[in-house]
């Protein structure tokens, strides 16, 4: 006759050692997991040491509007000038300030609450650079005006800069639409 009681004891064993097993591999997972959350929170961490760009130059209202103006029927400016700087300089900036390594969040945190993000740290300190919001028809954005006056499109959800002769020729990228453009604030 067969003693239930070894069986039952053996299949006790066998399901405390599968548990083990899993809550190791569990356990390796949630570290790992939480290794890249350490890494995202000091990224997202307020940072004062943010090095501004410098300005090389200004851009008045009116060459604003005109630079805008042909691409959008919606341009509101907030200024009388604006500060220029290099796409370079910009490009390293915005890198700094981590917005792309927020997460993306339907209807929370999407790309317009990005856009904002981003502007947020343009408009520290106290220059005021030409950099701004732009809105799509399914998209918002950021947009910038450089040294020599060209028309930047910053994707604020991956800090990609493109030409606004790229987007003009591409407007789609994926499913986002960049142009034509519905409304720019500045």
């Amino acid at each position: 006759m067969v003693n239930p009681f070894k069986t039952f004891w053996d299949w006790i064993s066998c399901k405390i050692i599968y548990i083990n097993q899993e809550l190791e591999e569990q356990i390796v997972l949630k570290d790992e997991e939480i290794s890249k959350l350490n890494v995202v929170i000091e990224r997202l961490k307020i940072r004062k040491d943010l090095s501004f760009p410098s300005s090389y130059n200004t851009i008045d209202i009116y060459k604003t509007l005109s630079l805008l103006g042909e691409h959008c029927p919606d341009v509101y400016i907030s200024d009388m000038s604006f500060d220029l700087t290099t796409q370079e300089e910009a490009a390293k900036f915005s890198e700094e300030t981590a917005v792309q390594y927020r997460t993306w969040v339907s209807e929370k945190h999407d790309c317009d609450n990005f856009s904002f993000a981003s502007m947020g740290y343009w408009s520290d300190g106290l220059k005021s650079f030409a950099y701004g919001i732009a809105w799509s028809t399914n998209h918002a954005y950021n947009i910038m005006i450089d040294k020599d006056m060209n028309v930047w499109i910053v994707e604020p959800q991956s800090n990609k800069w493109y030409t606004l002769d790229y987007i003009k020729e591409n407007p789609k990228i994926g499913e986002l639409i960049y142009y034509p453009m519905r409304m720019i604030m500045m």
